[in-house]
C-alpha cells in the first residue's frame, strides 16, 4: 500500500494573513464577524519600526479581483470598535508598513500597485493616487475606499517639519470617454491651510496628485 499525504493548498482560504512590521507574521484563523482588533490585540504585536498611523488590507473577492482598503493601527488601539477597526473577509491580507525604510515600505506597496496596474480599466488606469514634496514617503499608494487628504498625508509618512502647511496644490485629470475623440484635462486647485479639518477632510479621487510644498527659504 501506498498512501500520499499533501500539503494544505497556499490559498489558505479561511484564513487571515499579517505580515510587515509585526513581531507575530504568521496566519489566523478566519470566523465571521472577526475584527482587525481580534487579532491585532496590543501594541507589543507591532515592531518598533510599525507604522501606527496607516497601514493596508489586501482583499481579494472570489472572481479573483483585488482591492485595497486602509487603516489606522493607532485607531485600531485605542478607541473601541472604531470605524478603522474593520471586519475582515476570509484570505484578507493585513500589511504593516514601515516607517524607517523608504525602500522596505516601497517593496510592501509596489505589489499591491502592481496588482491593481494588471486589473486596471481602459481609460480608468490604476486605481492610486500621489503625494509629492514635503513628506517622508512621497511616491505613489493606493487609492481607497472614501480617502482623504488627511489618509494621503498618512500613507506619506507625514508631512516633514519643513512643509509649509499654509498652501498646497492638488491635481486632479478628467477624461471624457464618451466622445468619439476622447479628451483628457489636468486641473490644478490651491489649497487653504493643510491644518485645517475642511482640507483634510476633503475627499480625493483617483489619479489625484497632492503637492507639498517646503517652507520659503528653509
Amino acid at each position: 500500500d501506498h498512501i500520499e499525504v499533501f500539503p494544505v493548498i497556499d490559498s489558505s482560504i479561511n484564513a487571515i494573513t499579517l505580515t510587515g512590521e509585526i513581531n507575530l507574521a504568521k496566519k489566523y484563523e478566519w470566523r465571521k464577524g472577526i475584527r482587525i482588533s481580534d487579532i491585532i490585540k496590543s501594541k507589543s504585536f507591532y515592531t518598533p519600526q510599525a507604522d501606527l498611523n496607516y497601514a493596508l488590507i489586501r482583499r481579494e473577492n472570489p472572481k479573483g479581483k483585488v482591492s485595497i482598503l486602509s487603516f489606522s493601527p493607532n485607531r485600531v488601539l485605542s478607541e473601541n470598535r472604531s470605524d478603522e477597526d474593520l471586519i475582515l473577509l476570509p484570505a484578507d491580507t493585513l500589511i504593516i508598513l514601515s516607517r524607517s525604510e523608504s525602500s522596505k515600505r516601497q517593496r510592501q506597496i509596489r505589489p499591491l500597485l502592481e496588482e491593481l496596474r494588471y486589473a486596471g480599466q481602459p481609460g480608468q488606469g490604476v486605481p492610486s493616487v500621489n503625494v509629492a514634496g514635503m513628506v517622508h514617503f512621497p511616491g505613489e499608494y493606493p487609492f481607497t475606499p472614501n480617502m482623504t487628504i488627511s489618509d494621503l498625508i498618512s500613507a506619506g509618512g507625514g508631512m516633514t517639519g519643513s512643509a509649509y502647511t499654509l498652501s498646497s496644490e492638488l491635481s486632479r485629470q478628467s477624461v471624457d470617454l464618451n466622445t468619439s475623440n476622447p479628451t483628457a484635462s489636468i486641473a490644478h486647485f490651491t489649497l487653504e491651510s493643510l491644518l485645517s479639518s475642511e482640507t483634510l477632510d476633503m475627499k480625493l479621487r483617483s489619479k489625484d496628485i497632492l503637492s507639498i510644498k517646503p517652507i520659503p527659504s528653509w
